[in-house]
């Protein structure tokens, strides 16, 4: 049948999130699992570690053992801060949760690791301009793991509101990551078809929400995450 989106639950989507009373979809981000853990990350770590810690966690964020929640929670306890270098420390907790496709993250992060790329050194720039760190990431990843590295600057986004308590904007032109409960939900409002896999497909349906509401992608996913799919538990889904 191949993936079709329904362009009335588009619509129904953007009258759902313009709707919203300002600052919803902040206050579900607040409440949520990996932001708490991050936070306690600041306690463990000084800020210049603290933040790559969190940024090459997130790129290596995907095939995770378990929930996304219990990864970064395990980063709390797990991760070792005798270690010197954030790469150390980063590739000792992979193995110390076993994590699945480890050689392939082990080579993202000596990938990152050989490079020019700081993040740090440039960090002002990219709070004001975190598309900029997106692009930067794309070009040395080569655009692999488009998931992951959207997904890195929301990680990104909830580093500086822990760290500093200071919310960066995020972009507009970032998509959205698609992961499987980006897909559940997708299909259980109808705006995709049952057998729809298709991750771009999925994206650019939410990124054009994003394009009515003027709402980052990011923060759709959010919402996504911390009250839609949490609806399907309740079988309180919205129905368009």
């Amino acid at each position: 049948m191949g993936c079709r989106t329904n362009k009335s639950v588009i619509a129904c989507m953007a009258m759902t999130l313009k709707s919203m009373e300002p600052g919803y979809i902040y206050k579900l981000e607040d409440n949520d699992p990996q932001l708490l853990s991050i936070k306690q990350l600041t306690n463990k770590f000084e800020s210049k570690v603290f933040y790559d810690i969190t940024l090459l966690s997130a790129l290596v964020a995907y095939r995770l053992r378990g929930s996304a929640e219990a990864y970064w929670s395990d980063l709390v306890r797990m991760s070792d801060a005798s270690l010197n270098s954030p790469y150390d420390i980063v590739e000792n907790f992979l193995k110390s949760r076993r994590e699945l496709a480890i050689r392939g993250k082990f080579s993202r992060l000596k990938k990152l690791k050989h490079s020019n790329f700081s993040l740090i050194k440039n960090l002002p720039d990219y709070k004001d301009n975190p598309k900029k760190l997106y692009d930067e990431l794309k070009e040395l990843l080569k655009g692999r793991g488009e998931k992951t590295l959207s997904f890195a600057i929301k990680i990104f986004y909830y580093s500086v509101l822990a760290m500093e308590n200071y919310r960066i904007e995020l972009p507009l032109d970032v998509p959205l990551p698609v992961d499987s409960r980006v897909i559940k939900v997708s299909r259980a409002i109808g705006l995709i078809n049952s057998s729809c896999n298709e991750r771009k497909k999925i994206s650019d349906a939410w990124n054009a929400i994003s394009a009515i509401t003027n709402i980052s992608p990011l923060h759709i996913d959010s919402y996504i995450w911390l009250k839609l799919f949490k609806s399907l538990d309740k079988k309180a889904m919205i129905k368009f």
